[in-house]
């Protein structure tokens, strides 16, 4: 299943280097709660949609990681 982008309010302009630096501890850190609470990581890979695929039992889960600098 391919998924399309999330679209939405954005009210500042995308960082490279911002992202560049945030994106990848703040999924490490979702992944780590996820892995905690019985979740088997399906695909971490960028993909400008969903940012972690995970499976819990016969549920598969879509997550979304965000960080909102002030």
């Amino acid at each position: 299943m391919k998924l399309k982008p999330i679209q939405g309010a954005v009210n500042i302009p995308f960082s490279r280097q911002r992202y560049e630096t945030s994106d990848a501890p703040a999924k490490d850190i979702i992944i780590a709660y996820l892995l905690r609470n019985g979740h088997e990581i399906l695909d971490r890979t960028e993909d400008f949609s969903v940012d972690i695929k995970s499976k819990k039992g016969d549920n598969t889960y879509f997550s979304e990681v965000e960080i909102k600098y002030g």
